[in-house]
């Protein structure tokens, strides 16, 4: 169970393909003029060929090894009924006192607009987006928030919070955030499932806030609802690779990969990568601070050299410790992509 991403981490370069997450955003200029002409972001995310536009926008620049559908984790929480507005951050209406016992009938069907622009957007890279195909195309990456994530968002209603009602209920009414867990957890797999049939072909956990969870609620809340997750996955008709991202965890995210399951797990920057090599055989994603990319220079040069050495002895794939920052100049990343394809000796 491989695709071409992480095929290729044995390569006969020894070089990690790469990717960047939050590839496609508001750093670029030709994403800015794309989120104009949709009139507000989510009209952007629910009209397919926009959606594809955006996704293939960066492999326009940059020599990138994979392209990641542009969607929101949000978009869950969306189609269950919760009202989602986006300004400078996303605004979800919280949910309440109960939780509901299941999803609204049909509540996958509002996600279709999703799978079409995978679909689509799968194509246009077999077809070559430069007009030319290649005999091994980028590889299309599907995602989806982890459950401890969206209830995160579900819970406060904003990204731009310390999750203080979350904080509160995960001590003082523990049960709600077990019954929310429980509805997500079944939903966030049919909806990776989903984006698999569509034509995604690796699949990423985004547990954003993994790193908020009190440590004696991790296996209820993070391991056993991401091991659930893959075993669905896996047990599919159409099984994929998952890479795993609890941000927070440290090193920690090695066991959490090794009870998970899942194929691979992305390091946050707190993390020494060396070390990590030294504990796991596991496939890495990782680890560069987004701010060296937003800064560049020599400091970002060092950065990559000491990845794309990690990456002739380790399955590694090149990327950030978290999303491309909207401050960071397109050269930045331009030259991030040529140092690692032409590391110094």
């Amino acid at each position: 169970m491989t695709a071409d991403l992480l095929a290729s981490l044995a390569g006969t370069k020894g070089l990690p393909p790469v990717w960047l997450m939050r590839q496609a955003g508001r750093y670029l200029p030709e994403y800015r003029a794309q989120r104009a002409r949709a009139g507000n972001f989510m009209n952007l995310c629910l009209t397919p060929s926009m959606v594809r536009e955006v996704t293939l926008q960066p492999l326009r620049r940059f020599d990138l090894d994979a392209a990641i559908i542009f969607s929101d984790i949000l978009l869950i929480p969306y189609a269950l009924g919760f009202g989602l507005t986006y300004n400078e951050a996303p605004q979800l209406e919280p949910v309440g006192e109960t939780i509901p016992e299941g999803p609204p009938e049909g509540w996958l069907e509002r996600l279709t607009p999703v799978y079409e622009a995978i679909t689509l957007t799968r194509r246009a890279l077999a077809e070559g987006i430069d007009g030319t195909a290649r005999t091994s195309p980028p590889s299309l990456i599907g995602f989806a928030g982890a459950p401890w994530t969206l209830a995160c968002y579900m819970i406060d209603g904003s990204g731009e919070t310390n999750f203080a009602r979350t904080a509160n209920l995960a001590r003082t009414n523990p049960a709600l955030i077990d019954q929310l867990i429980a509805l997500l957890t079944p939903l966030v797999a049919d909806h990776l499932i989903a984006q698999v049939r569509a034509g995604a072909q690796v699949l990423q956990l985004f547990d954003s806030w993994a790193g908020l969870i009190p440590a004696d609620k991790q296996e209820r809340w993070l391991i056993a609802p991401t091991r659930a997750i893959v075993q669905a996955i896996t047990k599919s008709e159409t099984p994929a690779p998952v890479i795993g991202f609890p941000r927070g965890l440290g090193l920690a995210a090695l066991d959490f990969a090794e009870r998970t399951a899942v194929t691979a797990v992305t390091l946050d920057s707190t993390v020494r990568l060396a070390r990590a090599i030294a504990l796991t055989s596991l496939p890495l994603q990782g680890n560069i601070d987004p701010m060296h990319l937003m800064i560049g220079g020599e400091a970002l040069d060092r950065q990559v050299d000491r990845l794309a050495a990690h990456g002739f002895h380790h399955p590694l794939i090149a990327n950030l410790a978290h999303g491309v920052v909207p401050q960071t100049p397109p050269e930045h990343v331009a030259r991030f992509v040529r140092r690692l394809r032409q590391p110094s000796p």
